[in-house]
């Protein structure tokens, strides 16, 4: 009798342990696993933290970029245009017939263009443009403006079935496109761009070539080029996939951008 009960005695203890073990086991692994949910967490956090950081310094410097780009522009353009329109009104000579009214003529074109180049300006910069009228006419209308330049023949292309992409990325892919031609403007020294955009089922596919002069995209990278840097920033807002290629006898962009969901809200 007493043997049994000593048995059930230990018994019990040894329950009692291994219960209290199994416990504890549980303890440590819900511990270690909320702790694991922590790190993990803090590391989203750190990760979101830095990202919206860098989109931050993007957004930065685009602001700064767009403010050279207007800069140039009034400068070489409308400052231009507006500097000739004086010339002209200070050498109107009253003792000659019809030169006054030919030269005031003149004048009043130089600023007409003056104001036409100062309303594209401002046309390209607003963002409620591309979700009024689309991106491909908000392409349309940068390609004429940059072709009235005169230093470069402008193409664009645009095959498969088009649709309206939301319009965040539509305002995305018109920077993008902004920021190539802005960079071919002062660096490649091309003659030619050719912009492609073709809406397959699933994918946008942009395409922007130039023939210029070209330069190593590997020394771009190491050298933190801005304008790969917030074209490669914009495309994977959208998930897509950028790419690069450049050589002596041009450069060539493309952006992959997923539009299956769009493609599906349009169908219904």
């Amino acid at each position: 009798m007493q043997s049994t009960r000593e048995t059930i005695v230990l018994l019990v203890i040894t329950a009692s342990i291994i219960a209290l073990v199994l416990i504890l086991f549980v303890v440590l692994l819900l511990y270690f696993y909320q702790r694991k949910q922590i790190m993990f967490q803090e590391n989203i956090e750190a990760l979101k933290a830095s990202y919206e950081k860098s989109l931050l310094n993007t957004e930065l410097e685009i602001q700064e970029q767009t403010l050279q780009h207007i800069s140039r522009e009034i400068h070489d353009n409308i400052g231009l245009s507006l500097t000739l329109a004086k010339l002209n009104l200070n050498t109107i000579d009253e003792t000659v017939p019809d030169y006054p009214s030919q030269k005031i003529n003149e004048s009043s074109e130089l600023i007409g263009k003056a104001i036409n180049d100062l309303n594209a300006i401002s046309h390209s910069l607003n963002a409620q443009v591309i979700s009024s009228n689309g991106l491909i006419k908000a392409l349309e209308d940068e390609v004429v403006r940059i072709a009235k330049i005169g230093t470069l023949k402008m193409s664009m292309v645009v095959s498969g079935e088009s649709i309206f992409l939301d319009n965040q990325k539509e305002l995305l892919l018109f920077r993008i496109v902004q920021e190539a031609l802005n960079n071919i403007l002062k660096y490649a020294r091309a003659s030619m761009v050719r912009i492609e955009l073709h809406y397959d089922t699933n994918q946008l596919l942009l395409k922007i070539k130039d023939n210029g002069c070209g330069f190593s995209v590997e020394n771009k990278k190491e050298k933190n080029g801005l304008g790969l840097h917030n074209m490669r920033a914009r495309t994977k807002l959208m998930n897509g996939q950028f790419s690069i290629s450049s050589n002596s006898e041009g450069t060539i962009i493309d952006a992959i951008i997923p539009i299956k969901n769009e493609r599906e809200q349009s169908a219904h």
